[in-house]
């Protein structure tokens, strides 16, 4: 049996040294996955209520969620009336949080500039909410019976 002397351990050691070095530095340096990718960016419109009688109002809520953090969209909000014809339409100025998440309300008709509620129908609201190169788009119904 060989001796192992003191000068052999030492190569030992380094040459085990060099060669976890050489398979820990790649990982090391690989890019990061995040193993969880962000949701897809959302909008939503919230009316409240959804059905209304004629010459009565409601609240247009406009939400956003999953967008940039700390940003700051804005977008005009169309309405359509039950013949198609325009409804009027409202500026809209969404802030969303550290998170990505923000809302803005307005109440139809008073806040949107040509609004009525004197058809009954189904009206159409939709938006298109911008921030930079991103923009998001949503559409709701709601009823005057």
């Amino acid at each position: 049996m060989s001796k192992v002397t003191e000068k052999d351990a030492f190569a030992l050691t380094v040459a085990l040294t060099m060669m976890m070095a050489i398979a820990i530095v790649p990982v090391l340096a690989s890019p990061k996955v995040n193993p969880t990718p962000n949701p897809s960016p959302k909008c939503n419109i919230q009316t409240n209520p959804s059905t209304i009688h004629k010459k009565t109002s409601l609240s247009i809520t406009v939400q956003l969620v999953n967008m940039n953090p700390s940003s700051t969209y804005s977008g005009t909000a169309i309405v359509t009336l039950p013949d198609s014809s325009s409804g009027g339409s409202a500026l809209y100025i969404v802030l969303t949080d550290s998170v990505g998440a923000g809302k803005a309300t307005q109440v139809y008709p008073f806040g949107y500039s040509g609004g009525s509620t004197s058809m009954t129908g189904t009206y159409t609201v939709s938006i298109t909410l911008v921030s930079g190169y991103t923009s998001v788009s949503c559409t709701a119904l709601f009823t005057i019976g």
